[in-house]
């Protein structure tokens, strides 16, 4: 019992990040099937996707890569969307 304590007390940063992952993933898990997109994470998914395929966005811009959310374009072609 001793050995499990002390292995406990050297370790408990490791244990409570292993905590913390496990709960987080317990909710993700439960609340899946509610999951809800808003207009805006639309919207960027939307103008990923255009750029990806036509080279410009919603509104017909070349290649805004300017704005930081259009990043998300190497996230598409990672997944092959």
């Amino acid at each position: 019992m001793r050995r499990f304590h002390q292995y406990i007390m050297n370790n408990w940063h490791v244990l409570t990040l292993v905590l913390i992952v496990s709960i987080s993933l317990f909710f993700r898990i439960v609340n899946l099937d509610k999951l809800v997109l808003v207009h805006d994470e639309m919207s960027i998914a939307y103008n990923a996707f255009s750029i990806l395929n036509t080279g410009q966005d919603e509104w017909g811009e070349k290649f805004p890569l300017v704005y930081l959310k259009h990043l998300v374009i190497i996230s598409c072609r990672l997944i092959s969307i």
